[in-house]
């Protein structure tokens, strides 16, 4: 055989493996689990394969995949974070009710929470070999000079 027939075959084998691949298609609806209502922008992360999704404004979502092993994490800011582990031999329908983040806060706790994160946004006035706090002149020309 020619070099050319070998690359035909070569050709047709893979042609036939990347169709033969399953594919399992996952789809769901996320809802809020005390209220019930559907939850849009929840992110769906499968660890597994780097998939990403995200649900629409009905809560649905929905991705394909050829692993029959899937870590699915469901996201968002304003409830707990749900992880699950899941094997699947056909098309999947997961459906997943998240739980609010909910904590009970005194006004200390808000006064602390309100300096770290003015912390965040702050530099500080000395960090290793660079200053970054300047000292206002205004003072030293009132109070000292006057008395010269």
């Amino acid at each position: 055989m020619k070099l050319k027939d070998y690359s035909i075959l070569i050709l047709m084998i893979l042609t036939w493996s990347i169709s033969y691949a399953q594919s399992y298609q996952v789809t769901g609806t996320v809802s809020d689990g005390t209220t019930g209502t559907a939850i849009e922008n929840v992110t769906i992360y499968d660890k597994n394969a780097g998939q990403l999704a995200i649900t629409d404004v009905n809560g649905k979502y929905r991705f394909e995949t050829t692993q029959t092993e899937l870590t699915l994490i469901w996201f968002s800011y304003e409830y707990v974070v749900l992880e699950e582990s899941l094997t699947i031999d056909s098309d999947l329908i997961k459906d997943v009710q998240l739980q609010q983040l909910g904590e009970e806060l005194t006004a200390i706790e808000l006064t602390v929470r309100k300096e770290k994160l003015f912390q965040l946004e702050r530099l500080k006035d000395v960090e290793g070999t660079s200053i970054y706090a300047g000292k206002k002149l205004k003072w030293f020309l009132l109070k000292i000079l006057p008395q010269i």
